[in-house]
């Protein structure tokens, strides 16, 4: 694929991963009212949304689109590699980056981010694999049919 093709794959994995990323974090920490208690404030599942989806997009853009196109890169050297080996490598690679980005985020802040950054990594590469095979085959087909 060209760089406008990796381009719009990075920059399209980078929304539908925040947004996926954002309703499960405000999904697992929403209460319901039938669950609260007395004199606690509580937030509603938009509120909780529109907390948490700011930050993740800028995460998922820095470590995600930013980081996962050098580790891309340095990975695309290695042609040797093919089937469950080059997975396991690109799956090691894409948690690297989550450690790393929990690694940075705990230096600003608790230790916890660890716990959501490795799989938020995993998840962005699921997304940004998925979107590749569409596009491959959507230009597959076109292909396919200008013949």
């Amino acid at each position: 694929m060209n760089l406008r093709f990796n381009l719009l794959i990075k920059v399209m994995t980078v929304i539908i991963s925040s947004l996926a990323y954002s309703v499960y974090l405000s999904w697992i920490s929403y209460t319901p009212p039938d669950e609260r208690a007395a004199e606690v404030l509580y937030h509603s599942f938009m509120t909780l949304f529109a907390f948490l989806f700011p930050p993740a997009f800028f995460l998922f853009f820095i470590f995600g689109a930013i980081l996962s196109s050098w580790v891309d890169h340095r990975l695309s050297y290695y042609t040797k590699w093919a089937g469950m080996k080059k997975a396991m490598i690109v799956i090691t690679a894409y948690a690297g980056i989550g450690l790393v980005g929990g690694l940075a985020l705990s230096l600003l802040s608790q230790a916890v981010f660890l716990s959501l950054t490795i799989p938020g990594a995993l998840l962005f590469l699921v997304v940004q694999t998925l979107l590749q095979y569409s596009f491959s085959a959507l230009s597959l087909s076109q292909s396919a049919r200008r013949n």
